[in-house]
């Protein structure tokens, strides 16, 4: 239930598109679950998805593939305290397969995301698991 909070609560963290893969499609929206440890650095987070969201949009707007609407995926990653993705955990999902190489390619080709703080790596750890899900 608390972490199920903190991806709700966490301003900023809900990104909606400005663009989509086209102009019928509604925006595809973006939503990101971690640890409740995190709620002291929405702006490393937000910094992260924006920089995930926008290379989301070129990437939809480039393959000009449409996933199919009220479909998600769902990665699940480790991020560490130098901002690398270490490894993809997981992807789950009930989009097309172009949709979901579309997510991991937005979430590893932006990675690293900078370097934590001291005060980040004393709260969170070496690392952390987070997932991002796209829905579209």
């Amino acid at each position: 239930m608390t972490r199920r909070l903190l991806t709700v609560l966490v301003i900023g963290l809900l990104v909606f598109s400005s663009t989509a893969a086209s102009a019928q499609q509604k925006p595809a929206k973006m939503v990101i679950d971690v640890s409740p440890k995190w709620n002291n650095y929405g702006p490393y987070l937000r910094r992260m998805l924006s920089a995930i969201q926008s290379q989301w949009d070129r990437i939809l707007i480039d393959s000009k593939s449409t996933p199919p609407s009220g479909t998600f995926v769902a990665v699940k990653f480790t991020l560490d305290s130098k901002g690398h993705i270490s490894r993809i955990l997981d992807v789950g999902n009930t989009s097309s397969e172009p949709g979901e190489k579309c997510c991991i390619t937005a979430v590893t080709m932006t990675a690293p995301f900078g370097d934590w703080t001291d005060d980040m790596i004393v709260t969170l750890g070496s690392s952390q698991e987070m997932t991002v899900r796209f829905y579209y």
